[in-house]
C-alpha cells in the first residue's frame, strides 16, 4: 500500500508537503479560540479586568481571519493536487486496459473495468486524501492532548480511559465493514456488467425473446444491490452512533460531573472546566474524523488494490499490422450471448477496395459481426486477424486509425461542426476539412448556416437531420483518412428519400476513396447497389457469399432465393410423382429439368422457385404454363403485383401495369424454363448442391 501512495503523490510531493502544513496550520489556529474563552473567563469575568475585552475580541478576529485565510489557500492547494491527480489516475488505468491483450481482459467483465476505471481510481486519490488527513488529525489530537492534561489531569485521565474501547470496537466494525463494501462492490461490478451487455446486445435479446428473463436478472440485482448497500452502511451508521453516544453523552456528562466535584473541592476552576469541555468537543470531533478515516479505509484500500492489481498486470508485447489495410479475415469465429449463440464458425476474408455487405434478418448476428472486427468484443472460438496481425495482440492505436465506424446512432457531440469534424484528427487544416465535407455532401449546408462551421449543433447533432448527421459522421472519418469503413445500418433511421441519397453518396465516396467498406443492413436493396460482394447471415451461420448477381441468378438455398430480391421468390412445395409435380390445376414437368437426377427425387419433396418478374403473361411455348385466379392487385406506378391462386398454392406476379388483369379474374402465366429453381424439399439447398453432398 505504502508503494503505491507514493508512487501516486510522487510528482505533486511539494505541493502536498504545502498542503499538510497548511492544513496543520488551519487546524493549529483552531485551537486557539478555548484558549482565548479561558483568557476571557479567567481574566475577564473573574478577575474583572475589563480593559483586557478589546484585547481577547481582537485576539477572536485574528484568529478567525488567519484560520480563513490559511483555509482559502489550503484549498487552492487541494484544487491543483487531488482532481488533477484523480484525472491523471483514471487516464494512466485507460491507457493500461488499451495496452493489455484481449485475453487478459476476459478475465474481468465489463462492469469491473467500469468500476476499476472510474470508482476505484477515484477511491484510490481519495485514500492518498484520507491519509494526509489522518496524520495532520492525529498529530492535532495529540496536541489537544496535552492541551487537556495540562488544563487538569484528572479530567483528562478519565477521558482518555474510553478512548481503547472507542477503538477496539471502531476496528470490530471497519473488519466488518470491508467485508460488506467488498460484497457491494462485487455485486456493483455484476450489475454494471448486466447494463453493459444489455445496452450491446439488446437486438439479440430482442430476437431471442430473453426480455422477460432480462427483467428479472435485473430485479435480483437491483435487490441484492440495495440490500448490499444497506449492509454497508449501517456499518457506518453504527460506528457513528457508538462514537457519537461515548463522546457526546456519557463522556461529556461524565466530565461535567466529575468538574463540578472538583470545582467544589477546589481541585479546579470553572472557567478551566469550562475551558476543558471545549477543548473536549475539539478533541472528540478529531477522534470521529480519525475514526471515519478508519472506517473507510476498508473500501479505499480494496479500491488501491483493485487499481495496483490493474497496474500489476504484463503488459504484452503487441504486434503492429504494418503499412496500409490489405486483407481483414475471420477464421472460425463463434461468439455466444449467455445460452445463445450468435456467430457459428464463421470465415471470410475481406481484401482491400472491396465492398461487402452483410445482409439477413433481425437477431443474425449482423451487428455482432461489426463489433467483432472493431474490437468491441471477443470471440470465444476462432481468430480475427487485420493485415495478418491477430487481433489478440493487434496495436489499438494502428486499428483505430485505419478503420470508420458509421453507425445507426451517430456518436456526434454537443460542440461546433468544425470541432466534431476534427475530433478524430485535430491537425487537418481548413482545406483538408473543405474537400472532406465536399465528398460527403454537406460542405454546401454548413456554408449556408449562419455561423457556419462554428455553429453548434447539441447534442448527439440534435439540432441536425438524421442525413446531416450521417454526413458530419462521414465527413469526420474521411478527415481521419481511413482505409477501412464499418457500418452498422447506418441509413435505418432516415426516411426513403433521405435513404436513396444517402445510398447513393456512400457509394460515390467509395468510388473517390478507394476505402474498403463493410456495410451491415437488413435492406437486400442497399445491399445490392453499394456491395461488390454480399454476405447473407441466418442464425449465425453464412449462407452464400457472392456478388449481387450470383446471389439473384444462383442461391444456393431456399433462404438466399427467398431473401434477395423484392417481391420475395415464389416456393411451390410439392411431391414428385412420374417425374412431375402438381402446381394448382396444372402439373409441371420437373424430370426434364432434374435430368438423371430425377430418380432420385422421385416421391420425394422438392420446392419449385421463381421469381415474380421472370413469368410471362398468356400462353409460352418453352416454359411452364399454370392456370390461376387473381385475388389481389397492387399498382406501383412502373410494375404491378399481382396475387394469384392456384388450386391450394399462392404466388405473386410482378407485371407491365397497362396488362394487370382484374381480380377474379382466371389467368393463365408462363414460367420459362430457365427461369425456375429446383430445391431439395428436406434441407432446403439447391438440388445441384443437395446432390453433390450426398455423395
Amino acid at each position: 500500500m505504502n508503494k503505491f501512495f507514493w508512487n501516486s503523490v510522487k510528482e505533486y510531493r511539494v505541493k502536498i508537503l504545502l498542503y499538510t502544513v497548511l492544513q496543520f496550520l488551519r487546524q493549529g489556529l483552531g485551537l486557539l479560540p478555548p484558549c482565548f474563552y479561558l483568557l476571557f473567563l479567567d481574566e475577564i469575568m473573574t478577575a474583572r479586568k475589563l480593559e483586557l475585552l478589546g484585547v481577547v475580541m481582537g485576539l477572536y478576529v485574528a484568529a478567525f481571519l488567519a484560520r480563513t485565510v490559511v483555509s482559502v489557500f489550503s484549498k487552492r492547494i487541494y484544487n491543483s493536487i487531488f482532481p488533477s491527480m484523480r484525472e491523471a489516475w483514471k487516464r494512466r488505468v485507460f491507457q493500461k486496459y488499451g495496452s493489455l491483450d484481449i485475453g487478459t481482459l476476459q478475465g474481468y467483465t465489463a462492469g469491473e473495468l467500469k468500476a476499476r476505471l472510474h470508482k476505484d481510481t477515484e477511491n484510490a486519490v481519495l485514500f492518498c486524501e484520507r491519509k494526509l488527513d489522518f496524520w495532520t488529525g492525529v498529530l492535532n489530537i495529540c496536541i489537544t492532548a496535552v492541551i487537556l492534561l495540562r488544563l487538569n489531569w484528572i479530567l483528562a485521565a478519565v477521558s482518555f480511559l474510553l478512548l481503547p474501547l472507542s477503538f477496539l470496537v471502531t476496528r470490530r466494525i471497519k473488519d466488518r465493514s470491508s467485508l460488506e463494501y467488498g460484497k457491494l462492490r462485487q455485486i456493483q461490478g455484476e450489475y454494471n456488467d448486466f447494463m453493459i451487455h444489455n445496452m450491446y446486445f439488446w437486438k439479440e435479446i430482442k430476437a431471442n425473446n430473453l426480455g422477460e428473463s432480462r427483467r428479472r436478472e435485473f430485479g435480483r440485482l437491483w435487490e441484492d444491490m440495495g440490500n448490499a448497500f444497506l449492509k454497508a452502511h449501517m456499518c457506518w451508521f453504527m460506528n457513528r452512533t457508538f462514537l457519537a453516544f461515548k463522546d457526546v453523552f456519557l463522556t461529556k456528562m461524565g466530565l461535567y460531573l466529575l468538574g463540578g466535584i472538583l470545582a467544589i473541592r477546589n481541585m479546579a476552576t470553572v472557567p478551566v472546566l469550562l475551558s476543558f469541555i471545549e477543548y473536549y468537543g475539539d478533541f472528540a470531533n478529531r477522534l470521529l474524523e480519525a475514526a471515519d478515516n478508519v472506517m473507510m479505509r476498508g473500501d479505499l484500500e480494496e479500491s488501491v488494490r483493485r487499481v495496483q492489481e490493474i497496474m500489476g498486470l504484463p503488459q504484452p508485447e503487441r504486434g503492429e499490422a504494418s503499412g496500409r489495410f490489405e486483407r481483414l479475415e475471420l477464421r472460425g469465429i463463434t461468439f455466444s450471448y449467455e445460452d445463445a449463440e450468435i456467430l457459428r464458425d464463421f470465415s471470410m476474408v475481406v481484401r482491400r477496395g472491396e465492398s461487402i455487405a452483410i445482409v439477413g434478418e433481425s437477431g443474425c448476428g449482423k451487428s455482432t459481426l461489426i463489433k467483432l472486427m472493431a474490437g468491441i468484443l471477443t470471440p470465444a472460438r476462432g481468430e480475427i486477424l487485420w493485415n495478418g496481425c491477430s487481433m489478440d495482440v493487434l496495436e489499438r492505436g494502428w486499428l483505430y486509425g485505419k478503420v470508420g465506424f458509421l453507425m445507426q446512432e451517430t456518436s456526434l457531440f454537443n460542440l461546433t461542426i468544425r470541432e466534431n469534424l476534427l475530433f478524430g484528427r485535430s491537425d487537418a487544416d481548413e482545406d483538408e476539412m473543405e474537400e472532406a465535407c465536399s465528398r460527403a455532401n454537406i460542405l454546401q449546408f454548413i456554408e449556408g448556416l449562419p455561423q457556419g462551421f462554428e455553429t453548434v449543433i447539441g447534442e448527439n447533432g440534435i439540432r441536425l437531420s438524421g442525413g446531416q448527421r450521417q454526413r458530419v459522421a462521414i465527413g469526420r472519418a474521411i478527415i481521419r483518412k481511413v482505409g477501412v469503413f464499418l457500418m452498422d445500418e447506418p441509413l435505418s433511421n432516415l426516411d426513403a428519400k433521405q435513404r436513396v441519397t444517402m445510398r447513393s453518396e456512400i457509394a460515390q465516396i467509395h468510388r473517390e476513396t478507394g476505402a474498403t467498406t463493410i456495410y451491415v443492413t437488413h435492406d437486400q436493396t442497399e445491399a445490392m447497389t453499394l456491395a461488390d460482394r454480399i454476405v447473407v447471415m441466418k442464425d449465425g451461420y453464412i449462407q452464400q457469399i457472392g456478388t449481387p448477381y450470383q446471389l439473384y441468378h444462383n442461391p444456393v438455398n431456399v433462404f438466399v432465393a427467398g431473401f434477395i430480391g423484392e417481391p420475395p421468390m415464389n416456393f411451390i412445395r410439392a411431391r414428385v410423382k412420374g417425374g412431375r409435380i402438381p402446381f394448382g390445376p396444372n402439373t409441371l414437368d420437373v424430370a426434364s429439368r432434374l435430368g438423371d437426377k430425377a430418380a432420385r427425387y422421385e416421391g420425394k419433396e422438392i420446392v419449385f422457385g421463381f421469381r415474380p418478374e421472370s413469368i410471362e403473361l398468356g400462353a409460352r411455348e418453352d416454359a411452364y404454363q399454370v392456370d390461376a385466379q387473381v385475388e389481389l392487385t397492387e399498382m406501383l406506378g412502373d410494375n404491378a403485383n399481382v396475387y394469384i391462386t392456384a388450386g391450394e398454392d399462392k404466388a405473386i406476379l410482378k407485371v407491365d401495369p397497362h396488362d394487370t388483369p382484374d381480380i377474379d379474374a382466371a389467368i393463365r402465366f408462363s414460367i420459362p424454363y430457365e427461369h425456375v429453381y429446383l430445391f431439395d424439399g428436406e434441407t432446403e439447398e439447391v438440388i445441384e448442391k443437395a446432390l453433390e453432398k450426398s455423395r
